[in-house]
């Protein structure tokens, strides 16, 4: 019997063994390609990506570019897409900032206070599948701060991102829409967020959680379905009715009272 145990065990060896190997010739190979696909690209259309490779190499090193790769299935033309967006996009939100490191003492460092609004929080658990939660509450939305709040979100996509287990699941977003009124929806800052997590960032957006929007989500829901995706509207879950109702709904789709706030 044990020598029975130890060829078994020598034999998950030898497979994982093989599965890396494999895995790393896969990777090898998409990064080879991703990185063919972006030449392809005329340099007129990524002039921020290109920046940045010359400014900030280590931003855009293989480790970081691989992170598209994997959002994409190993796709190296969808790959070369995203990264190209990504930078553009990130050259928008943040400025000449946008080639420091997305901490708080990099691109953020003159706009700290701006994550006390209350609008945007990434939530110190994860869902029963290793998914971040980032949570919103819409009725600290405040249109007039629009710049801030979109900074807000690539900062905390970013944090959430330098968890592996993150990468490999993707996130998902709660929003707590209690109390809220048409004053609290913003078409640009949805549009700019539901974008941004769909088509640029190298971790996939899995699924929304919203609860308690009864009064309000029929008024707004055309807006809402208008900037999202096909894959965003086909894993948008609403939450409705007790607050004991909400929290059972919550559970039944694998994110249990305690990841709540």
């Amino acid at each position: 019997a044990s020598r029975q145990q130890f060829n078994h065990h020598q034999t998950q060896q030898q497979q994982q063994q093989q599965q890396q190997q494999t895995h790393e010739m896969d990777a090898e190979k998409g990064m080879r390609l991703l990185k063919e696909e972006l030449d392809n690209i005329p340099d007129n259309m990524k002039p921020s990506f290109l920046y940045a490779q010359h400014a900030a190499p280590d931003l855009v090193c293989d480790q970081k570019l691989s992170r598209f790769l994997h959002a994409e299935g190993y796709n190296a033309k969808l790959a070369a897409r995203r990264v190209v967006n990504y930078w553009e996009h990130r050259k928008k939100v943040f400025g000449e900032d946008y080639i420091l490191p997305l901490t708080l003492f990099g691109a953020m460092k003159n706009h700290v206070q701006s994550l006390y609004d209350g609008y945007l929080y990434l939530l110190p658990v994860k869902d029963n599948f290793g998914r971040p939660i980032i949570y919103t509450h819409p009725v600290n939305l405040v249109p007039s701060k629009f710049h801030n709040q979109i900074r807000i979100w690539w900062y905390l996509v970013h944090v959430a991102m330098e968890d592996d287990e993150a990468l490999r699941n993707g996130f998902i977003i709660v929003s707590n829409a209690r109390n809220t009124s048409l004053t609290n929806f913003d078409a640009r800052s949805t549009a700019a967020i539901c974008t941004s997590g769909d088509r640029f960032f190298p971790i996939r957006w899995r699924q929304t959680h919203c609860c308690h929007s009864n009064p309000v989500f029929p008024l707004v829901a055309a807006m809402v379905k208008s900037v999202l995706s096909q894959e965003q509207r086909d894993t948008f879950v609403l939450h409705n009715g007790t607050s004991e109702q909400v929290i059972e709904s919550f559970r039944e789709n694998w994110i249990p009272k305690h990841c709540l706030p």
